[in-house]
């Protein structure tokens, strides 16, 4: 198999080779995330040290994007617990997702 920084391979859509893509700074089509996989999580790695993201929002926004994982969070356990009838829960649930609203915006 050939290697992918190899100047023969291409991506079979839109023909880049990812040498090209280096040079360029831009990818040629969708697939070439998929063709270039390795080689470009390995480039974002060396980059930002990590090819996790975990999100961040401006300070005008307040807080950090984990507040709206727990919203949707708070959300799906109030709609079951409705669906349940469970009304003591369901009022806690409210009150928490209320404050979470408060903070970080609906």
């Amino acid at each position: 198999m050939a290697s992918l920084l190899d100047p023969a391979v291409h991506c079979p859509d839109c023909g880049i080779g990812f040498l090209e893509f280096r040079r360029m700074g831009r990818l040629g089509c969708p697939r070439d995330y998929d063709v270039f996989r390795d080689q470009l999580r390995t480039m974002i790695e060396r980059l930002h040290r990590h090819s996790q993201h975990t999100g961040k929002r401006p300070a005008l926004f307040g807080g950090p994007v984990s507040g709206f994982s727990d919203q949707r969070r708070l959300r799906r356990e109030l709609a079951a617990a409705v669906a349940n009838d469970d009304l003591a829960l369901a009022a806690e649930l409210r009150d928490q997702l209320r404050e979470k609203d408060r903070m970080h915006g609906p």
